[in-house]
């Protein structure tokens, strides 16, 4: 097998799956640990799924439910 085939994720197969802006667990699958989108040809998803990610995605950033990188820390005052 071509190692192109192993790198790639097979995450959204489901297809009764609703893809939203609140649902942070669902999202989180769908960026990196510096907080980037991840591309299709490694999350394995249509493109169709992919643009309503990223929309979720950028929507829940503005929101701030998701950091837009990995050092931007949220400070809880005591």
């Amino acid at each position: 097998m071509n190692n192109k085939n192993n790198i790639r994720k097979k995450i959204y197969r489901k297809k009764n799956i609703i893809i939203d802006y609140k649902d942070i667990n669902l999202l989180n699958k769908y960026v990196s640990e510096c907080y980037k989108i991840l591309p299709s040809k490694t999350t394995g998803t249509k493109l169709k799924y992919q643009h309503k990610i990223s929309k979720s995605i950028k929507i829940a950033r503005f929101l701030s439910l998701i950091p837009y990188t990995d050092k931007q820390t949220i400070k809880i005052k005591k």
